[in-house]
């Protein structure tokens, strides 16, 4: 098959191209059939109804860097790679994409080369608009992070103050009573937990209560040695005045 280059048809005034094939016969050449195919036709199903953002459109450029279909059917055939170096740079990668300013918006393309016409796809639209929704979906999730760390924070500091702070200051009351000698060795920590905090509790209560039976030993035993002094002071005074009484029986008798 031939197919031609892209042109403005002189019967329609539309962008058109020619495809035709040669009629063969026992090996000989009797005719070709041709056919002219309207690239607007092609681009109304193709590259007009790609939206990007808000203005971001599809075109395509031909071998020659002319825009052969386009949103603006007025403007067709009249890009010019020499008034727009972005057309030159894209003409030259064919492939890929470019990011680059245009009336002082940055602007990004992607495009692909078409190998059987050489035609060159574009898609372009601000990079403000392409990125539009990553940024904001970057925004709510930064939003939505920042609200799950105050909820877990919260909840780890009120399980913290429960399972915790609560029992290891009641640990530091009791020691405060016991360090001003206003303990009442009597009491207990309750309200025990499974874990280390109330393992420490149970050897906490385990140490009190040895210390309630020392002391109350040791106070049973001072008692005992208070009565035994008592006995033997009323002794050393019985031998006091038994001394006396010697004392003076020994003068009668001398």
């Amino acid at each position: 098959p031939a197919l031609s280059d892209e042109i403005m048809s002189k019967s329609t005034g539309q962008p058109v191209f020619v495809a035709a094939n040669p009629v063969k016969k026992d090996g000989k050449v009797i005719g070709v059939i041709g056919t002219s195919i309207q690239l607007n036709a092609m681009a109304a199903k193709i590259t007009d109804p790609v939206k990007i953002g808000k203005s971001g459109y599809a075109y395509v450029l031909n071998r020659l860097g002319q825009n052969i279909a386009y949103p603006d059917k007025s403007k067709l055939f009249t890009l010019n790679v020499n008034n727009f170096p972005a057309l030159k740079d894209i003409m030259e990668k064919k492939n890929g994409f470019l990011v680059y300013e245009f009336d002082g918006v940055e602007k990004i393309s992607v495009f692909k080369e078409e190998k059987e016409k050489g035609w060159i796809t574009v898609t372009t639209a601000p990079v403000s608009e392409v990125f539009g929704a990553a940024t904001d979906i970057r925004n709510k999730m930064a939003i939505y992070s920042l609200v799950t760390l105050i909820v877990l924070w919260l909840l780890i500091r009120f399980q913290t103050e429960r399972i915790i702070m609560k029992p290891i200051g009641n640990f530091h009351q009791r020691l405060e009573d016991i360090a001003k000698g206003d303990a009442d060795l009597t009491m207990r920590i309750t309200d025990l937990s499974d874990d280390e905090v109330g393992k420490l509790g149970e050897i906490f209560n385990s140490f009190v209560e040895k210390l309630h039976i020392l002391i109350a030993d040791m106070s049973d035993k001072s008692n005992g040695l208070a009565r035994s002094a008592g006995n033997l002071s009323e002794i050393s005074a019985t031998m006091s005045s038994m001394a006396g009484e010697m004392q003076q029986k020994a003068a009668q008798t001398t």
